[in-house]
């Protein structure tokens, strides 16, 4: 954790004598939490931490440089090898872990209580990502190879369950999402250079004898393609015409802005060094914040989109 403000660095580290490499982060959107997913060697179970971010950074403030079992709330131990994914609901409830392909099990946590919810597998083919939506903490978004799943949890049951969106003749490769502010449209990059355009309505849980009304779907996708395949995604809203912009990042190390039509927009275009492998908006959303695989951070003014190199 690195101040934007005084620069000062604070590390999260485990007292338990066992070395975790780090897989996946997410913050919650109170920045109460932050949860680690981490991998290991063999066949131990794979990890999820939730730490206190708000106790942390006030031991930062305080001058101190690391934070151990102290802000470490709660071990997550279910996945076998890797936790792929995982995300907040956006109230700080819950918190969604995705297994690694030799897992590909979703589990649904109680982050006061650090117990499980419900589970269960993610998809026949291998899942990469998973995101909650961003208005309601009972429906989440999963996408992989050749899938992209709407799910719906019900906690009281409980149970969760899943509906495909109509993809068509579509087959893809998704390695990142974002879903849109107000939940309508869900934004999945491909390995093959295409942001794909979802729609995410879909019925509640039905019984299993009544067939679902109203599924998800393609709605389109970009037809220039990026190079080396969109790595991340984040949603934007225009604040002189009130639409959902796209910013997708190229395994290249383009960084570029799409209309609502997904077409490029030329002017709001940037290249930076590496593969372009998470893109952050600040609050106001009028500054990016890029990583990249050579692990530099990139800071983009929105307005002018010229990238500048903040750290490596």
């Amino acid at each position: 954790m690195r101040s934007v403000v005084s620069n000062k660095k604070h590390f999260f580290f485990d007292t338990g004598g066992i070395d975790r490499k780090v897989s996946c982060l997410a913050l919650s959107k109170d920045g109460r939490y932050l949860a680690t997913g981490h991998e290991t060697i063999g066949k131990k179970n794979a990890e999820a931490i939730i730490w206190d971010l708000k106790g942390a950074i006030e031991s930062c403030i305080g001058g101190h440089s690391s934070t151990g079992k102290n802000h470490r709330i709660h071990i997550l131990h279910q996945h076998h090898g890797k936790v792929q994914a995982l995300d907040f609901s956006f109230d700080g409830k819950y918190l969604v872990t995705l297994g690694g392909q030799d897992d590909n099990d979703l589990v649904v946590w109680d982050v006061i209580s650090g117990y499980s919810i419900c589970g269960s597998p993610a998809a026949a083919d291998t899942s990469h990502c998973v995101k909650w939506l961003n208005q309601r903490n009972d429906r989440f978004v999963t996408c992989g190879n050749y899938h992209f799943r709407v799910w719906q949890v019900c906690v009281s049951t409980p149970k969760m369950h899943a509906v495909d969106a109509s993809m068509g003749s579509m087959r893809r490769v998704m390695q990142c999402l974002s879903i849109s502010e107000d939940d309508s449209y869900g934004f999945a990059g491909s390995k093959t250079g295409e942001v794909l355009q979802f729609r995410l309505d879909r019925d509640d849980i039905k019984p299993f004898d009544e067939p679902d009304d109203l599924r998800p779907a393609l709605q389109g996708y970009n037809r220039d393609r990026f190079s080396k395949g969109v790595k991340s995604v984040a949603c934007v809203i225009n604040p002189t015409t009130g639409n959902t912009n796209v910013i997708a990042g190229a395994g290249d190390g383009t960084v570029q802005i799409l209309n609502p039509k997904l077409q490029l927009i030329p002017s709001h275009k940037a290249e930076l060094d590496g593969a372009t492998t998470s893109i952050c908006l600040s609050p106001g959303s009028k500054v990016l914040l890029v990583g990249t695989e050579f692990s530099q951070r990139y800071k983009i003014d929105i307005a002018t989109f010229t990238p500048e190199l903040r750290g490596n």
